[in-house]
């Protein structure tokens, strides 16, 4: 993962666990909406099911692709950085779907 940002707790009905923002890549990358995931990891409360949901979010602070994108980072562990701080001081209601919205979507499981 390039960045993790905006960490949150999250219960669902029979359950609890993590949800954050990232970006995967195996090189120095930009961070852009086209590759920027809400994760969620969580357990049931009998830890016998693990929960995972993998869904796209964007934020208008970040290009939409590769193409938008700045051609290199100099300082690629400050960018990131910086990313992930004004990432998790956004308002939450700024992403597209909001995290709130995401956030009941996990809410509401229940595993049976």
């Amino acid at each position: 993962p390039l960045i993790q940002a905006n960490l949150s707790y999250v219960d669902f009905k029979n359950g609890s666990g993590v949800r954050y923002l990232t970006q995967y890549a195996q090189d120095v990358s930009p961070v852009v909406n086209s590759g920027l995931f809400y994760t969620y990891q969580g357990l049931t409360t009998d830890q016998a099911w693990y929960v995972a949901a993998i869904l796209p979010v964007s934020h208008p602070l970040l290009p939409d692709t590769f193409d938008d994108a700045p051609p290199e980072l100099l300082d690629p562990s400050a960018y990131y950085a910086l990313i992930e701080e004004q990432l998790s001081a956004a308002p939450a209601e700024t992403f597209l779907p909001s995290l709130p919205l995401l956030d009941a979507l996990i809410a509401s499981l229940r595993v049976w």
